[in-house]
């Protein structure tokens, strides 16, 4: 079975870059799906996340990397059915990633997200309320690897280039090619000129 590369941090830690350099690298990359929502995977009340695996672990089976929700849920069941799988875990600063959730999730009313953080938007609950969700998931991810170092790569997004993420998977570094960077506010600054010459 071809190794498998599951990204298991929070949305908003440079989850669609890295993403994207995956793809870069060959792998066919799965961005995650919602759940509970018109023309979505619909999964009987109350969600957990056995019936999450239920559907993502087949799914798993057609691609070879894996980012967002829910995969970042499941490093447990994927670990487990995916043996030799590798295991990268996205981090930004706390202070840091809580704005950027804020921002993005200000106004959201999804499922996901309440399965996520047990509430409608980012605005329901405080700042720490987050925060402490997220750190600790991430302590989760460092405790279950702890004795198997070599199976999982911390990646902060402070410091996201190739090098670390090529020697970790044994690929060669892309020549002549930057590390992505999705979603950050450059990005969306460098996308508006051509936005607004698409709508005229």
């Amino acid at each position: 079975m071809p190794q498998k590369v599951f990204c298991i941090g929070y949305q908003k830690t440079g989850t669609s870059s890295i993403g994207a350099a995956l793809k870069a690298l060959g792998y066919r990359v799965h961005r995650g799906f919602r759940f509970n929502m018109p023309g979505k995977v619909q999964i009987p009340e109350p969600v957990t996340l056995s019936k999450l695996a239920d559907i993502a672990l087949p799914l798993a089976k057609s691609y070879s990397a894996f980012e967002d929700n829910p995969w970042c849920l499941l490093y447990r069941e994927l670990d487990a059915a995916y043996p030799g799988s590798r295991f990268i875990l996205t981090q930004r600063r706390s202070d840091a990633w809580v704005e950027s959730l804020i921002k993005h999730f200000r106004e959201t009313d999804s499922p996901g997200f309440k399965f996520l953080y047990g509430c409608n938007n980012a605005l329901e609950r405080p700042k720490q309320h987050f925060i402490d969700i997220y750190e600790r998931h991430n302590q989760s991810v460092l405790d279950y690897f702890k004795h198997r170092p070599e199976d999982l790569l911390v990646f902060p997004l402070e410091q996201a280039d190739w090098d670390p993420i090529c020697t970790f998977l044994g690929r060669r570094k892309p020549v002549f090619r930057a590390y992505p960077h999705r979603n950050s506010a450059e990005s969306r600054m460098a996308r508006r000129p051509r936005l607004k010459l698409s709508l005229g």
